[in-house]
C-alpha cells in the first residue's frame, strides 16, 4: 500500500477541495494508496475523529489572510513550517505529496528536500495575479506534475503547454435525499440551523419557486450580487422565494454579517431564508427550482454539478472553471458583480428550460463526476510518477 500525505490549506475551513479528499479516500485505498490528510496549526480533535482517513499535523500557520502582521508571521515561520513538514513526511515513510493550493508552499518544499514526488493541486482564481506571477516559477520547480481543476485554469495559472500539467475534475458524491420536492423542503426546513423561513413561506409551497445557492458566506460567492439579483426578480415576480444554503465561515465574520444586515434591509427581506449551516447540503439541492451562483472568485464549484444531479437548472457567473462547467447547454452563464444580468439569466430558465438547458448533456457531465472515475484518474497519475 502506498502512501500519499494529502496537504491541505487550513482546518478552521471546510471547502470543495476538503470534500474531495474525503470523498476519495475510500475509494483510492481499494486501488491501493492510502491517503494521509495533513494540516497546518494544532492537533484537532475533531477532525481525528470525524475524518475518513487518517489525519495529522505540523507547525504551521494557515493560509496567508490580509491582515499583515498574519502575512508577516507566515513568511518568518516558513522555515519552521518546513522542517515540520519534513519531519511528518519521514515519520510516515509517505511515498507521494500532494498538496493542495497555490501558497501551501512548506509541503512541496519539504517533500522535495526528503526526496518525495510531489503533486502541485491549483484550483481556483481568487490570488491576485502578481502573486500567481511570482510563486508559479517555484511550483513549477518543485512539481513533478501540477492537477488543474478545469482547462481554463491552466491560462490562469500560466501553464499551458507545460507536460507537467493535468486537468482532473472534482468528484461529487452521488447521494441525493429522497423524496418529491415538497417532502425535502419540509424536511430542510427542520434541520436547519438557521430555524425555519418566514411565516409567509408557510401557504401552498408547491407554487412557490425556490431559487438558491449553496456555499459558505465568504466574499468569493459575492452574496450581496446575489441578494440584489434576487431584488431585481422579487420585484418582477411575487412568487420567488430565495434561499441561501450555507454557515458562517470561521475566517470571515464579518463578512456573513454584512450578508444579513444586507438581507435585513431588504423591502423583500420576507422572500428570503438563509438557513445556517447544513451538512452535506447538497443532498438538498433538489428543494430549488433553479440553481443561481454569484461568485466572483471559484474553481468548479462541486454545488453546480450536484444541481445538476438533482435535475434542478443552473444559472451562474463566469468565474473560475464555471464557464467550461455551463457550456454545451449545461446551464446558462453571465458576466460576475452583474446583478442584472444575474437576474435575466434566472428569467430566461424560468420562462424556457428546454431552450436552454439539454438534459442529456447535463447527465453526461453529472456522470464524469463520479468517484470512481475521478479516483481512477489519481490512481493513473500516482502510478506515472514513477516516470517523472
Amino acid at each position: 500500500m502506498k502512501r500519499v500525505l494529502v496537504a491541505l490549506p487550513d482546518q478552521h475551513v471546510h471547502s470543495g477541495v476538503h470534500e474531495r479528499v474525503r470523498i476519495l479516500a475510500p475509494h483510492l485505498k481499494a486501488l491501493g494508496y492510502e491517503t494521509i490528510a495533513l494540516f497546518p496549526g494544532k492537533k484537532n480533535a475533531v477532525l481525528l475523529r470525524k475524518w475518513p482517513c487518517p489525519v495529522t499535523f505540523y507547525f504551521g500557520l494557515y493560509r496567508p489572510r490580509k491582515a499583515c502582521w498574519h502575512n508577516l508571521k507566515w513568511i518568518l515561520g516558513l522555515p519552521f513550517s518546513v522542517l515540520s513538514c519534513w519531519r511528518a513526511i519521514r515519520q510516515l515513510d509517505a511515498d507521494i505529496i500532494h498538496t493542495n493550493g497555490l501558497l501551501n508552499i512548506a509541503p512541496a518544499i519539504a517533500a522535495r528536500l526528503a526526496r518525495r514526488k510531489v503533486i502541485w493541486h491549483l484550483i481556483g482564481d481568487h490570488y491576485p495575479k502578481w502573486t500567481v506571477k511570482a510563486v508559479m516559477p517555484l511550483v513549477k520547480r518543485l512539481s513533478h506534475k501540477m492537477v488543474f481543476v478545469a482547462e481554463r485554469m491552466l491560462n490562469y495559472y500560466s501553464a499551458k503547454g507545460s507536460n507537467k500539467a493535468v486537468s482532473i475534475l472534482e468528484p461529487v458524491c452521488m447521494y441525493q435525499e429522497e423524496g418529491n420536492q415538497a417532502a425535502l423542503r419540509n424536511k430542510l426546513m427542520e434541520m436547519t440551523a438557521g430555524g425555519r423561513p418566514p411565516s409567509s413561506w408557510s401557504g401552498d409551497m408547491e407554487r412557490q419557486t425556490w431559487i438558491g445557492a449553496i456555499g459558505n458566506l465568504v466574499p468569493a460567492k459575492d452574496w450581496i450580487s446575489f441578494v440584489e439579483a434576487a431584488e431585481r426578480l422579487c420585484y418582477r415576480y411575487s412568487h420567488l422565494r430565495f434561499v441561501i444554503m450555507g454557515g458562517r465561515s470561521a475566517t470571515q465574520h464579518a463578512y456573513a454579517e454584512t450578508v444579513l444586515k444586507r438581507v435585513e434591509k431588504s423591502d423583500y427581506r420576507e422572500r428570503f431564508w438563509l438557513t445556517g449551516h447544513v451538512p452535506h447540503a447538497g443532498r438538498f439541492a433538489g428543494v430549488l427550482d433553479v440553481f443561481m451562483l454569484a461568485s466572483v472568485c471559484e474553481g468548479t464549484p462541486i454545488a453546480i454539478v450536484e444541481a445538476m444531479l438533482a435535475g434542478v437548472p443552473v444559472v451562474a457567473t463566469d468565474a473560475g472553471g464555471v464557464a467550461d462547467m455551463l457550456s454545451e447547454r449545461r446551464g446558462l452563464c453571465c458576466p460576475a458583480a452583474n446583478p442584472e444580468a444575474l437576474a435575466k439569466a434566472v428569467e430566461r430558465v424560468l420562462a424556457e428550460r428546454e431552450a436552454h438547458i439539454d438534459a442529456r448533456e447535463v447527465a453526461a457531465w453529472v456522470e464524469k463526476h463520479q468517484p470512481e472515475k475521478i479516483a481512477a484518474e489519481f490512481c493513473r497519475l500516482y502510478q506515472s510518477l514513477g516516470r517523472c
